[in-house]
């Protein structure tokens, strides 16, 4: 997990040097457990919130990558856990201001490992985005886990994902 979370700090703090801006954000999670057991099927939202950091690259025109590195603390039952989330948004400006993203994040929940349970999450994010001006923003976003985070001997009959809503307000530095 170290060698993970460093691995993400170096990568991210050598991006920003050749990013045209960065920025910070922070808002409200709700990530969805989801169960599925030969054809049955439960879900629980557990509500929280995130903070994190962005890059934001001009590809050509109308078209810019935002990589992030995101800190999400869920509590459930007074129980509280760290996720660490990674997202590469792709975004395409429809209008002035307003956009659309799409891209891999990748998710890593920061607790000790369970046997057959992997903590590492693939998932596909999809979003909408405003910039307000120059620098403030607005986005919501969804993911949808890939991958399944059970990894034993019956993960044909039994898979545990991590989907996740984002709603949040961001400052870009200019």
């Amino acid at each position: 997990m170290r060698k993970i979370i460093f691995l993400t700090i170096v990568l991210f703090t050598f991006s920003f040097g050749y990013a045209q801006q960065f920025g910070v954000k922070a808002g409200y999670n709700s990530t969805t457990v989801a169960v599925e057991i030969l054809s049955e099927s439960d879900s629980e939202a557990i509500n929280g919130f995130y903070i994190g950091v962005i890059a934001e690259f001009e590809l050509s025109d109308g078209i810019n990558v935002q990589p992030e590195v995101q800190y999400v603390l869920i509590s459930e039952d007074g129980e509280s856990s760290g996720i660490l989330n990674i997202p590469i948004m792709f975004k395409y400006f429809v209008s002035d201001g307003f956009n659309i993203q799409a891209g891999p994040q990748f998710s890593y929940l920061l607790e000790e490992s369970v046997d057959d349970f992997t903590n590492l999450g693939v998932d596909l994010a999809i979003g909408l985005g405003y910039d307000i001006n120059d620098s403030f923003f607005v986005d919501a976003r969804y993911t949808y886990n890939i991958n399944n985070r059970y990894t034993g001997e019956a993960s044909d009959d039994f898979s545990v994902k991590y989907n996740g809503f984002q709603v949040g307000i961001g400052y870009k530095f200019n």
